[in-house]
């Protein structure tokens, strides 16, 4: 099976879960793992760009950000938006120290460096992660003024031993900023799953209802599909 016949196959899914249950909307995201060489990376983009671009919605770079940092890829997302593609990139999670136990203060430097390439260099519409980005303000502003948004997942960082608590995330401070940041499970096979991610950090923070709002809200406003109408 080519990989174009495995998204169709998984389109067909979709669409008949679709008919059984009308007011739901699923969406592929095609990530990329970022592994594979710059050149493969481009292939792999084009065959998104063959597929039904009314499901396949976004193109993602995941996997090591230690050993191939964002800038490997700059073709890639380069060659997504011209597809008209939305994009996304784990940045600001892992570091280059992958030698070593993770180091929440010594890593911050490289890992805020991965989000500037991730926002300037490839102009994601959503940042994977993004651990310390509350920690620089200029950062802040510009992932605010580029109405990008954060898919934060603070049980798998915490479970990856990233950060020493999830108040180390800055969660209150990014969404009073104004911050599309969002809370989800990374992979939730293995993973804290969305109610636990939530419980999790409800646990330390003691969200408001405002803040409960803005998390249900904020993945709605970055979201990439929009093939039916919904109104939050």
């Amino acid at each position: 099976m080519t990989e174009k016949q495995a998204i169709e196959a998984l389109i067909e899914g979709i669409k008949r879960g679709e008919e059984q249950f009308p007011n739901v909307e699923v969406n592929l995201l095609f990530a990329v793992g970022r592994e594979v060489g710059s050149e493969e990376a481009v292939r792999l983009v084009n065959v998104a760009g063959e597929c039904d671009k009314n499901y396949v919605v976004g193109i993602g770079l995941v996997c090591d950000e230690a050993v191939h940092p964002p800038e490997k890829h700059r073709a890639m997302f380069r060659r997504a938006k011209e597809l008209g593609f939305k994009t996304t990139c784990h940045a600001g999670e892992w570091c280059h120290y992958s030698f070593q136990k993770p180091d929440w203060k010594r890593d911050r430097d490289w890992l805020l460096r991965n989000i500037r390439i991730a926002v300037y260099d490839l102009e994601v519409d959503r940042l994977g992660h993004a651990i310390p980005l509350a920690y620089n303000r200029h950062l802040v502003q510009e992932v605010l003024d580029r109405n990008i948004g954060i898919e934060g997942c603070p049980a798998s960082n915490l479970n990856s031993g990233l950060i020493p608590d999830t108040q180390y995330l800055e969660i209150r401070k990014l969404l009073k900023t104004g911050i599309l940041y969002s809370l989800n499970p990374d992979d939730d096979l293995f993973m804290p799953d969305l109610n636990e991610v939530f419980q999790i950090c409800n646990a330390e923070y003691n969200f408001t209802e405002e803040e409960k709002q803005k998390l249900l809200r904020n993945p709605w406003l970055s979201r990439f599909g929009n093939r039916k109408e919904h109104k939050f």
